[in-house]
Order: C-alpha cells, then structure tokens, then sequence
C-alpha cells in the first residue's frame, strides 16, 4: 500500500500508521518496503515476521492489519489513539 510519509509514525524502532474507522483511532504496526520523500510503500507483518521482532502470541493474536481502504490519519498524535 502507498501511504503518506506523513502518516508514518516511528516508535521503539516500529512504524505505525494511524487508522480512523467510524471514528475509533487505531495504531497500525507497519512494514515499509521502499520510501522515498513523498511516500512510503507499506505492508503488514506475517506472524512469522512479528515473531521475530518478540511479539508475544497474545500481541500477535490481536495485532490489527492494514487494508486498501482504511482512511489514514495525517501527522497523528499517538496520545489519542488505543493500542
């Protein structure tokens, strides 16, 4: 997926993407593939790949994914978004 730069956030060495669904804020764990200054292109992790960043199973169990169209939020602020 094509996403903003703007979009992504970078916390405890992790990207996130910021997603608004009927207005509940969610915290997306995201892969970036390629970036360059604009946009970045992004994935989900498989289970495999959330392994070896030390997930635990319940974290990966609950871990929300990215889809095509998911309104992304713009310069979020972590504060105001669940986990």
């Amino acid at each position: 997926l094509k996403v903003p730069n703007q979009a992504i956030v970078e916390q405890d060495g992790l990207h996130y993407v910021v997603r608004n669904r009927a207005g509940y804020l969610t915290k997306i764990l995201v892969n970036v593939k390629m970036q360059n200054e604009k946009y970045s292109i992004v994935s989900n992790y498989d289970t495999e790949e959330l392994k070896e960043l030390g997930l635990t199973d319940s974290q990966i169990a609950n871990n929300k994914s990215i889809y095509v169209y998911d309104e992304i939020v713009l310069n979020p602020d972590l504060s105001k978004v669940e986990n």
